[in-house]
């Protein structure tokens, strides 16, 4: 296989990569806050300047289908899908809880996603024989109901969350954190996306889905409006 062009906008910090057999040939993390439409494209445009590629070279593509920002899998995912659309190329998406714990040394791992209104996005998952292998359901979970999930001697994947810590600490539950725990780097969803695609895995455009768990705050305010 070519060159596997990596997408992931579900979260506020955003990454690409373009990746080959022989390993990582550029790559570009950022915080895009909101403006994932505006800054994807550029982005790749640097992307592809500093690999001295184009679009034309990539022959898959993997992008990050959330659990996360609802605009921000959006973009990337509309973004993915007309790239394979036009190029006539294979599509994997992974979940971001997957791409957060792809790097992790375990063996127990917990990714997490802060998902807004006081609730998280959580997964588990068990490094096993050097392999990452999900342990749970892909979760949505209030602070409270965290204490259930989490488990002493977790390391823990995601963006620093003072509320998350403090919560567990008050609870008696220590985890750990590396140094790399916060980063979700696009080269290892094209790993993931590598991977993937030699199983046998293959997306097709149209079929590719967000990873949502919960309904967005406008259809759940057009609901109330409803009655």
């Amino acid at each position: 296989m070519r060159v596997i062009l990596a997408i992931d906008t579900s979260t506020a910090q955003a990454s690409v990569a373009l990746s080959n057999k022989s390993g990582v040939q550029a790559e570009i993390s950022w915080t895009a806050g909101s403006h994932h439409s505006t800054q994807l494209f550029r982005a790749l445009d640097t992307l592809f300047e500093l690999s001295g590629s184009n679009i034309k070279d990539v022959g898959a593509l993997a992008v990050a289908t959330g659990p996360g920002s609802f605009s921000g899998i959006r973009v990337g995912m509309s973004a993915s899908k007309a790239f394979a659309l036009a190029l006539d190329i294979p599509l994997a998406g992974v979940s971001t809880l997957d791409v957060l714990a792809a790097g992790s040394r375990g063996p127990s791992v917990c990714a997490l996603i802060s998902a807004g209104r006081g609730q998280y996005y959580l997964a588990r998952y068990q490094v096993q024989q050097s392999r990452v292998v999900r342990s749970s359901e892909y979760l949505l979970l209030s602070l409270s109901q965290l204490a259930a999930h989490v488990y002493e001697g977790d390391c823990l994947c995601g963006e620093e969350l003072p509320e998350v810590s403090e919560y567990l600490s008050a609870n008696g539950i220590s985890v750990s954190r590396e140094p790399w725990a916060s980063l979700r780097r696009a080269s290892l969803l094209a790993e993931l996306g590598r991977a993937y695609f030699a199983q046998g895995g293959r997306d097709e455009s149209h079929e590719a889905e967000p990873l949502y768990l919960r309904r967005s705050a406008a259809e759940e305010k057009r609901d109330a409006a409803q009655g």
